[in-house]
């Protein structure tokens, strides 16, 4: 199942061992990372300030939308009705405003919106 991450959740996943990326593998069985070009310029400004090993993330798709990554994010959704997979609450609050399917973390559990 092809999932769009956001950059808080790659930065949380490559940051250390957390049980949300099982969770969500538990609720699609494979999952296929899509990010857009924005998400990458935000994982590379976010580089230079923190030490993160993101080499181990490889995403299954690189969408070439290239704007604000949120509205990215958003249009992709819509357009591919994909869910979306974000720590961001007001991405999160945004794209259950608009009826799509997202999930973030609290408290190492996974939450299902939609």
């Amino acid at each position: 199942m092809k999932v769009i991450f956001d950059t808080s959740f790659i930065v949380l996943i490559t940051e250390g061992p957390t049980p949300l990326y099982q969770q969500l593998v538990n609720i699609y069985d494979k999952v296929d990372p899509v990010v857009t070009k924005s998400i990458l310029r935000e994982l590379d400004s976010i580089l230079k300030r923190k030490r993160i090993n993101v080499s181990s993330f490889v995403p299954a798709e690189i969408v070439e939308y290239n704007n604000n990554a949120d509205d990215d994010i958003v249009r992709l959704a819509i357009e591919r009705k994909i869910p979306v997979v974000t720590m961001d609450i007001e991405l999160g609050k945004r794209l259950r405003s608009k009826g799509l399917t997202c999930f973030t973390g609290s408290k190492n559990k996974l939450i299902y919106f939609k």
